[in-house]
């Protein structure tokens, strides 16, 4: 396991203090590679002279982070759904939304602007919505059209208008239909 640490994962241990890797590589030191091994003396006797210093703050948590990215696929949706000319109000909207400033929201829509990842995620978010809306107008009007056979007891045909009256009667009976 320790064999293929390279010298990022160590800097990245820094980073983010995560002394516990450290420490647990210095432990392992035999089996690091000797470039590996002479980068970590490095970075720890520099840490204990001084001479490294650690990022003044402690790295963000990974839900701040998924919060950051909820807000700027928050603004997004808005802005899309609203098809507003300005950005500006879908921000302090979704700022109200989430209790916090805008200066917030456009930092978070800033950092998540170009991910292809939030737009993949909202087109596709889209197209579930409306194939599921599809399924349940198939579901509900199919079973209309079973209504009305079970009623006129026949396989005739029934005009649009028909069966979207059963339909209407059928949602306000409260009858359920079964998922597909």
């Amino acid at each position: 396991m320790y064999a293929y640490t390279a010298k990022y994962d160590i800097d990245a241990a820094l980073r983010e203090r995560n002394f516990e890797y450290l420490a647990d590589l210095i432990r392992h030191a035999a089996e690091l590679k000797p470039d590996i091994r002479e980068h970590l003396a490095a970075q720890v006797l520099g840490l204990i002279k001084r001479q490294i210093k650690l990022p003044r703050h402690p790295p963000a948590k990974q839900s701040t982070h998924k919060a950051r990215r909820e807000i700027a696929l928050r603004v997004i949706e808005v802005e899309e759904r609203a098809q507003r000319k300005k950005l500006s109000q879908s921000v302090a909207d979704v700022a109200a939304e989430f209790h916090c400033s805008i200066g917030k929201v456009w930092s978070c829509l800033r950092d998540h602007r170009e991910d292809e990842r939030i737009r993949d995620a909202i087109r596709d978010e889209k197209e579930w919505f409306d194939a599921m809306a599809d399924l349940a107008h198939e579901a509900r009007w199919e079973a209309a059209i079973e209504s009305l056979r079970e009623s006129a007891g026949s396989d005739r045909e029934f005009t649009d208008e028909e069966i979207e009256e059963e339909a209407k009667l059928l949602d306000e009976a409260g009858r359920d239909y079964e998922p597909y």
